[in-house]
């Protein structure tokens, strides 16, 4: 629980909070909401209220500004009527669920749960623990439900206690009745953990596990951009090539052929085939790529097939263009004139020349002027009678 929402709760919780105690929260208020918008986060973050808690949210709108000696601020003041009738129905509302839930249950109303480092949170039967987290509980005793956005949540539910806890990810649902386990998110997955008992998790891309003691899953993203990312950091992280192939299927399957992130995903296969040491199927896939005439990421393809010797010389002079074009490198200019040399040294110094004319960073370019001398010195040693 966050030092905000403790203090709330405490607030909530006493009939007669401590000057020093209710100063503290009125300075929190102001510091966070200058503009006198403390009473909404007061609805936001009070768990159930009491038999008092409507006086308090309005007295609390009130008082925030006028207790640390500043005027209201004059939005405040010209809307007054209107947040008057908003609080008022908001505290109606509580009411309503508050005689729907008796008090003592976990929050109907939607309780943000989050802390930079560590908190917890005690409910009837359920403990939670978090790090770095941030979600938003709401519920009722009997069925609590909380929204995990980010970090890492442990949860332990008592058996046989007729709660039944929801939990929802951007990627999973998970239902427990009596169990403890972890669940944590980040933007590659949602990862469950369990400890004891079991739990139902529902993958968003549609699979089903039934979890028990020591078995855990990890439910992926699902749209292609988050597919890419989640490949693209595992590669950075030198994760196993098996779990980044997985991850790169599941994006070409919902991409689009011929868009960037098909492209990128394209790309990726086929530096991670390579690691796995499919190298055969790495050179089918980066050949029929070129041969599909795809213009993106044409060139970093080319690279790559660059390490097939065999096959390298007719694809470079194939494509010369891109390898001269805009992104090349002296390495890439080079491979072409190094292809054209043997069997025409004029045409190769030509090449040279014409890719000069581009714009190349000065260390690039003195690779390509010097292997442009060294041809024009050859062709001339050549032309010299002997």
């Amino acid at each position: 629980m966050s030092r905000y929402a403790w203090m709330f709760h405490r607030y909530r919780q006493e009939k007669i909070p401590t000057p020093a105690r209710e100063q503290r929260l009125l300075e929190s208020l102001a510091s966070l909401f200058p503009d006198g918008t403390g009473s909404r986060l007061l609805l936001r973050h009070l768990p159930v209220p009491g038999r008092a808690a409507e006086s308090r949210v309005i007295a609390q709108a009130i008082a925030v500004p006028a207790k640390l000696g500043k005027p209201p601020p004059r939005n405040l003041l010209q809307s007054w009527k209107p947040m008057m009738l908003a609080i008022s129905a908001a505290a109606l509302l509580l009411a309503v669920l508050l005689a729907r839930f008796p008090a003592g249950d976990p929050a109907s109303v939607v309780t943000h749960l989050g802390a930079e480092e560590s908190g917890s949170l005690m409910l009837d039967h359920v403990s939670l623990q978090f790090e770095n987290g941030i979600g938003e509980l709401s519920g009722t005793a009997e069925a609590p439900s909380i929204y995990w956005t980010q970090g890492r949540l442990r949860v332990d539910v008592d058996p046989h206690q007729g709660v039944e806890l929801s939990i929802h990810t951007r990627e999973a649902d998970i239902t427990v009745l009596g169990t403890r386990f972890t669940v944590e998110r980040s933007s590659l997955e949602t990862r469950v953990d369990v400890e004891r008992g079991k739990v139902q998790v529902n993958c968003a891309g549609g699979s089903s596990w039934a979890l028990s003691r020591g078995q855990s899953i990890a439910c992926l993203p699902t749209s292609v951009s988050r597919l890419l990312y989640r490949a693209d950091i595992l590669r950075e992280k030198n994760a196993p090539p098996q779990v980044i192939l997985v991850t790169i299927d599941l994006g070409l399957e919902k991409a689009s052929e011929g868009d960037l992130a098909w492209c990128n995903l394209q790309l990726l296969k086929m530096l991670t085939l390579a690691d796995l040491g499919r190298r055969a199927e790495a050179q089918e896939l980066a050949l029929d790529y070129l041969r599909q005439g795809f213009q993106r990421r044409r060139l970093e393809v080319l690279r790559f097939a660059r390490g097939f010797a065999d096959e390298w010389c007719p694809l470079a002079l194939e494509y010369r263009q891109t390898l001269s074009g805009p992104g090349a490198t002296a390495q890439d200019i080079l491979s072409v004139s190094d292809c054209m040399k043997e069997s025409d040294p004029e045409g190769a110094r030509q090449f040279l020349s014409h890719a000069l004319q581009s714009t190349l960073p000065d260390k690039e370019r003195t690779f390509v002027e010097q292997k442009y001398m060294e041809l024009a010195v050859e062709g001339a040693s050549r032309s010299r009678p002997d």
